[in-house]
């Protein structure tokens, strides 16, 4: 999680539109791995990211 959350933040930066986060949850079903899923799409999922004096417009789905 700690790299896809890296990713996001990379893809919101460098000015994507849009970024979609899909998720294979298989090992992530209880524990650590499944709080720190829930967590952070709990952080980014539906969020509309708005820097206009750095030209980004960014919305973050997680499916």
């Amino acid at each position: 999680m700690v790299e896809l959350e890296l990713k996001i933040k990379k893809a919101i930066e460098q000015g994507y539109n849009h970024v979609y986060c899909m998720i294979d949850l298989d090992n992530k079903k209880e524990g650590k791995k499944k709080t720190d899923y829930v967590n952070l799409k709990k952080k980014y999922h539906g969020k509309h990211i708005s820097k206009p004096k750095k030209g980004i417009d960014c919305h973050i789905e997680f499916f």
